[in-house]
């Protein structure tokens, strides 16, 4: 269950959203460079809508992630010590596996299955 209202407590709340944010934001990025030709997304122009899971996953609701009609699953988790923290579900082995390596370069995994 999502939710959005959790309490957020300082600073430890703004560290976990500002990597979220950062983290899609670069892939939003090389998205939009076509640097990835094989995903894309959408966003509904509202506020980022950060939502919380039991199991500690944060997102953002309103930005979607699309690989052809197949939507692609984008979190990181709560508290991660992980330098580039971004996860991504594979819709087909049903894996989690990083979006981007120490670096910040797209892993192998995902880079193969998005461009």
């Amino acid at each position: 269950m999502w939710n959005s209202n959790y309490e957020r407590v300082l600073p430890r709340d703004l560290f976990n959203e500002s990597k979220l944010l950062q983290q899609l934001g670069a892939l939003c990025l090389a998205i939009h460079d076509n640097r990835l030709t094989r995903i894309t997304f959408e966003h509904d122009g509202e506020p980022f809508g950060i939502r919380l899971t039991e199991n500690g996953e944060l997102s953002v609701a309103n930005i979607t992630f699309w690989q052809g009609d197949e939507d692609v699953q984008l979190w990181t988790n709560y508290n991660s010590l992980a330098k580039n923290p971004l996860l991504f579900l594979d819709p087909f082995s049903g894996d989690a596996s990083y979006v981007f390596d120490d670096q910040g370069d797209f892993t192998s995994r995902f880079y193969s299955k998005f461009n």
